[in-house]
């Protein structure tokens, strides 16, 4: 986690926002409320230098007893043990799919 988060101290994700970190990933400054998805490819290296994010993020709908029975031919079984359903409203999403650094700095 260290070497994925430098400086913590310069990092707010709020308790609502949701982050997925794949591959070589540096981030040193991030102010996150919503949804943020970051992929390196083998041989690829994505540091975030300076990013604020604030979005819609994901939405986790309950799912009833009566809902779940119903449509448990529709709903994935994770979703019926879970007992909810994801639902992306809103997202960020990052990709470096070839080799190289690809850095993203938006200061705020």
């Amino acid at each position: 986690v260290r070497d994925r988060f430098p400086s913590p101290s310069d990092v707010f994700i709020s308790e609502t926002s949701s982050i997925v970190l794949d591959g070589d990933i540096v981030i040193q400054k991030l102010h996150l409320d919503g949804d943020l998805r970051v992929r390196a490819a083998p041989g690829a290296k994505v540091v975030i230098k300076s990013l604020k994010i604030v979005n819609d993020g994901v939405i986790f709908s309950p799912l009833s007893k009566e809902n779940q029975s119903k449509e448990e031919g529709i709903i994935e079984e994770k979703y019926s043990m879970r007992g909810y359903i994801k639902t992306n409203e809103e997202s960020l999403v990052v990709d470096a799919p070839s080799p190289g650094v690809v850095v993203v700095d938006r200061p705020f």
